[in-house]
């Protein structure tokens, strides 16, 4: 609309100019109600994206604590093997033990061990007098407590 145009007043008058004042302000108005809108959509987007971004950095953190505990307790048996068929069945003593590697060889040692965030405990129990069962445990801290895994197998006097 031209400035010098002449639009009708509520009285019923003309008036010179007076829509193109109106129709800014209007049009001024309507602009800030759409930035507000967006700018509210955008900050939901991001806290959407940002929250799923930091569940999925845990979730990778705890599979990968969760994947570390499972090779602890995998190598504590393959340990616990190794002494059966090294030095006998005896060598697995009744009680909870930790492990070491000494002069390149597996011994029982204090009662757990810990390595990076794990701690790994050994629990041997007699079956009989010829058989022996091993339970391996492995426990960590997270977020969300205390978490553990566990593997556990017996062992005969095969010899």
């Amino acid at each position: 609309m031209d400035r010098n145009e002449h639009v009708p007043s509520p009285s019923g008058r003309f008036l010179k100019g007076a829509g193109a004042a109106s129709s800014a302000r209007s049009g001024a108005g309507f602009s800030l109600v759409e930035l507000v809108l967006s700018l509210a959509i955008a900050g939901l987007i991001v806290t959407v994206l940002v929250g799923g971004l930091l569940y999925s950095a845990d979730a990778a953190a705890s599979l990968w604590a969760r994947t570390q505990a499972r090779w602890s307790a995998s190598e504590c048996l393959h340990a616990a093997r190794w002494l059966r068929d090294s030095q006998g069945i005896t060598s697995l003593s009744v009680g909870t033990h930790g492990l070491v590697v000494a002069g390149g060889q597996w011994t029982l040692s204090g009662a757990s061990d810990s390595a990076d965030i794990h701690t790994r405990q050994m629990t041997v129990s007699d079956i009989s007098s010829d058989e022996k069962e091993v339970q391996c445990v492995v426990s960590w801290e997270s977020r969300f407590g205390t978490r553990s895994v566990s593997a556990v197998t017996r062992f005969t006097n095969w010899q």
